[in-house]
């Protein structure tokens, strides 16, 4: 291996970001995403210009992310690959001088696959041996240069020189590289049963090439079986998922026994995803013992290299301290959260970058919950407080990630305010938050509608006890439009929420005395616990609550006696088998029952 392997950063390692920060490309997009930055701080926050330096911003956000990846792969390769063709040379020299233009000069594609087409044409029983080992130099040029498109993929023709890049190396030469690369791509663009394919060939002692060092083959071996593992875990395969992973942590250890320098990182890494996978199975145990392993491995590597591993640390701190708070070990998560915070704090106040700002925003909120479940509410609102200006700050840049955490941070501060009899604040942060979660909504509603409609409910039930029916009569009709469209993708789902939503907005319109509004609402609310009924028997009791607050409008409001009966009759039949089992079926049963005799004595 003619490139140190030991990464001593975790991810990325230090030597990538080294890389990656001498080179002009990654001056130029950074610089060009600090201005851009600038100019949107100082725009209005409605302004349609602002809308597309965004865009822009976010363009040039995935290109240095895409560059970082890259540069990942890249150095990856060059520590891995067994022969090194003039081409390859010279691009690592470049590349370690982070020249990435210079890479790409190395290699000039169209020539390369001329070449290989080339060596397949004249190849014969006599050269056959010789001819491999050059396609497959040729295999390792064609996925250097497709790590190069990636950095483009963002537009069309990047995404197609990426993808053919990668295509032309397979079919030059079938190896470990070329395969574990193509299932990196096919992951990448989430087609997982291909990936899986990939994989598993690539971890095949068969598939790898003769020239690799037993270290590079095991290496391999524990990379796919991470990999395979991850593709399990988000196809929600947990036991394949925690099985695999649990064999990749295996090979990992057998590697860090023999390199620990270049191997701990990986290790650690195995084992914090493995907690996240006990935690996603409800192990909770078993999780905190590999999150706990995992953090004393990275306190260990922070000694000599802080500034890469102490946010690692931090990060770990947090998993640790949910699973204390699952245990309910409240003062262990508050000294956990407390820890991760303080170096975020140190970290934000030293690089003041973006990334350290979120995690520490991530890391109060947590804090918050810990103090909650204290109830230690004297602690809450100042940190709710920061936890909001974090993302408004990180809002003003990225809206579209950062919107829904600062809708959110704004619903606490707004019940922390209403716990307090701050009504005006509450109601302030809340109908912001509102705003947040419409705008994010219309971007992807099936993400955040549902969102929406639970803060609708939240401000209705306010505006109703508070009596501000003008205010609760919008906040219900807007929660009706919700639930309308949430029923459409999932009617069993929503069903419920829609036929309670429209009966609460029947009674507010009830309550301010405009009852032939009210009538057809609750008519409505009525035929929707019908449909529901014919889906799932389960909800019949909505549907008799309901029939009965329908023979109440019939008798005092509307009288017809014929009406009333009918429904009271449907709702009587319904809740006499259920009354038992809940106060408020008993109460409604009760209550058609007396509209009944009530009916009858009139007779």
């Amino acid at each position: 291996m003619r490139t140190d392997r030991d990464m001593y950063a975790g991810n990325p390692n230090i030597a990538v970001r080294q890389i990656v920060a001498s080179s002009e490309t990654h001056r130029m997009c950074y610089e060009q995403c600090d201005r851009l930055k600038e100019v949107i701080h100082g725009m209005p926050e409605d302004s349609p210009e602002r809308g597309k330096k965004i865009e822009k911003l976010n363009f040039h956000t995935r290109r240095y992310q895409q560059l970082l990846d890259s540069a990942e792969r890249i150095y990856e390769l060059f520590c891995t690959v067994p022969r090194c063709s003039g081409r390859m040379a010279e691009a690592e020299r470049c590349f370690l001088d982070g020249d990435f233009a210079g890479v790409d000069s190395a290699l000039p594609e169209e020539e390369i696959i001329a070449e290989i087409k080339q060596l397949k044409e004249e190849q014969d029983d006599d050269n056959w041996e010789q001819t491999e080992l050059l396609l497959q130099e040729k295999s390792y040029e064609l996925l250097l240069k497709g790590f190069l498109h990636y950095t483009h993929a963002g537009r069309p023709e990047g995404y197609k020189a990426f993808w053919r890049s990668f295509t032309e190396a397979l079919e030059a030469s079938e190896n470990t590289h070329t395969l574990y690369y193509n299932g990196w791509y096919c992951y990448l663009y989430k087609d997982f049963d291909k990936a899986k394919e990939f994989y598993t060939d690539a971890a095949d002692e068969r598939w790898m090439e003769d020239s690799l060092s037993d270290e590079i083959k095991l290496f391999f071996k524990a990379t796919c079986r991470r990999q395979l593992a991850g593709i399990s875990f988000l196809q929600e395969d947990m036991p394949a998922a925690i099985r695999t992973m649990q064999q990749a942590l295996k090979l990992f250890t057998k590697l860090k026994d023999e390199k620990p320098a270049a191997y701990l990182p990986a290790v650690a890494e195995v084992l914090s995803q493995l907690g996240d996978y006990h935690t996603r199975s409800k192990a909770y145990s078993v999780a905190l013992m590999e999150y706990e392993e995992a953090l004393r491995i990275r306190r260990k590597l922070a000694v000599n290299n802080s500034d890469a591993y102490l946010p690692l640390v931090a990060e770990l701190l947090d998993a640790v301290g949910a699973m204390h708070i699952i245990k309910n070990e409240y003062k262990d998560a508050v000294a956990r959260y407390e820890e991760s915070v303080s170096i975020e704090r140190h970290f934000l106040i030293e690089f003041n970058r973006l990334e350290f700002k979120d995690m520490l925003a991530h890391s109060l909120s947590n804090l918050t919950t810990a103090y909650f479940m204290m109830n230690r509410r004297d602690k809450i609102m100042p940190l709710m407080t920061e936890v909001a200006k974090l993302h408004r700050e990180l809002a003003l840049t990225a809206p579209e990630v950062h919107q829904p955490n600062l809708a959110y941070a704004l619903y606490q501060v707004a019940v922390q305010h209403r716990n307090q009899d701050e009504n005006e604040e509450a109601y302030r942060n809340m109908t912001e938050a509102i705003a947040l979660y419409r705008e994010s909504a219309r971007r992807s509603p099936a993400k955040y509608l549902p969102l929406l409609g639970e803060r609708l409910d939240d401000l209705d039930g306010w505006c109703w006890y508070d009596k501000k029916y003008a205010e609760a009569i919008n906040a219900f009709r807007e929660g009706v439009e919700v639930y309308r469209r949430l029923t459409e993708e999932s009617p069993e789902k929503y069903m419920p929420k829609l036929a309670e939503t429209l009966d609460r907005l029947a009674a507010m319109y009830h309550n301010t005395g405009d009852d032939r509004t009210s009538l057809p609402i609750c008519l409505e609310s009525v035929e929707v616990s019908r449909r529901l009924v014919k889906m799932n028997k389960g909800y019949s009791h909505i549907l008799g609550i309901l029939l009965m607050g329908l023979g109440v409008y019939y008798t005092d409001i509307f009288p017809d006696r014929e009406k009333a009966l009918a429904v009271t009759r449907e709702s009587c039949a319904i809740l006499q088998p259920l009354r038992r089992q809940n106060p408020e079926h008993e109460k409604a049963y009760n209550k058609a029952i007396g509209i009944i005799r009530t009916w009858e004595a009139r007779t």
